[in-house]
């Protein structure tokens, strides 16, 4: 049975797990692949490997569930439609997004739209994100906001960042620095024991003498 194609064919419309008791001839046939993964794309697990690369199988298992990128050849990972689609049908996904494609905007807004704020696990995502509001750094992970380098990049992007930091990174004078150079207001939301810090002072008389 498993190698008569009417009969798998009527199966897996019904039920996609009978593509994985298919031979191996049913399992690289497109027609076949496509009716299980436009029902459920995880399914594209038990695909062959070329239809795994096949652009309009991944892009249909995708837009079905979007997890289903990790089945993906790494070719179509690297793909921004595809990419694109799976991170919004599924902002998860965007853990097997390839890396050139981790710092795109498109790809990373719309992941951050499908999870939600309290899923920010990337870099990348977090800088986004801060950019309209600061105080979305409470919701990145907390080995994104321990890590002295990610906190870099964050505070550039938004110098409001900069309260929501740990006691210990508030009192590094270079982080302090990149903040009030990423945006000077946050001169006054600093507590009154870092007023007198020299990088402070130097910046708001830079900052009030201008205005």
């Amino acid at each position: 049975m498993k190698n008569n194609r009417e009969i798998v064919l009527t199966a897996v419309k019904s039920n996609g797990y009978a593509l994985r008791s298919a031979s191996d001839e049913l399992q690289a046939d497109k027609e076949v692949v496509l009716a299980v993964v436009k029902y459920n794309g995880y399914h594209l697990r038990y695909a062959s490997t070329k239809l795994k690369a096949d652009k309009e199988v991944v892009l249909t298992a995708v837009r079905s569930n979007g997890m289903a990128l990790c089945h993906a050849s790494e070719e179509l990972k690297a793909d921004k439609q595809v990419a694109l689609t799976a991170v919004t049908s599924n902002g998860k996904a965007f853990a097997d997004v390839d890396s050139k494609l981790s710092s795109d905007k498109d790809i990373l807004l719309a992941a951050e739209k499908s999870i939600g704020y309290a899923l920010l696990r990337h870099v990348d995502m977090v800088v986004e994100v801060v950019k309209a509001d600061s105080s979305q750094l409470t919701n990145a992970r907390s080995h994104i906001r321990g890590d002295y380098s990610s906190v870099k990049q964050i505070l550039r992007a938004n110098g409001y960042c900069f309260q929501y930091l740990s006691q210990q990174f508030k009192q590094k004078e270079e982080l302090l620095h990149i903040a009030v150079e990423s945006n000077p207001m946050v001169l006054e939301l600093l507590p009154e024991e870092m007023q007198e810090n020299k990088i402070v002072l130097q910046a708001a008389k830079q900052f009030y003498g201008a205005r």
